[in-house]
């Protein structure tokens, strides 16, 4: 049943609407790395990757990733369909478990993403050359 309820969970999560908030944290992560690469000459693409990752990457994207992470419970009351779930002969600590497990599973993908957009926007198309050799991806 976790299963069940973590794939209803996804795939709700996966609505155009809560992308483009998604879409909107990469891209502003992208869009910082961009000018900081540009504002940060004199620091070797590594060091302004991690500072930017650590700025950015740590805070914004984990905050962001909090918030949509707890809007998923908060949207069943909203729309009153944890009702449906409550008066289900299933254990509630199933339902957040897979609700929960959802949210994270995004989050990390999210995470995954805005690492890549910081590593494309600080070090443009070497961040998949074998000289850097996917250093940001190790992080």
């Amino acid at each position: 049943m976790i299963s069940y309820i973590f794939q209803t969970t996804f795939k709700s999560q996966l609505k155009f609407s809560r992308l483009v908030g998604w879409g909107a944290v990469i891209l502003v992560v992208f869009l910082f790395a961009k000018v900081w690469s540009v504002l940060a000459p004199d620091l070797s693409p590594m060091d302004s990757f991690d500072r930017v990752y650590q700025a950015l990457g740590l805070r914004v994207v984990a905050l962001a990733c909090a918030i949509f992470s707890t809007l998923v419970v908060s949207q069943e009351l909203e729309n009153k369909t944890i009702i449906y779930w409550i008066t289900r002969p299933i254990p509630r600590s199933h339902i957040l478990l897979g609700r929960m497990l959802a949210a994270c599973c995004l989050a990390m993908i999210v995470s995954w993403l805005a690492c890549l957009a910081c590593a494309v926007g600080v070090l443009g198309p070497h961040a998949f050359s074998p000289s850097v050799g996917l250093y940001w991806l190790v992080i």
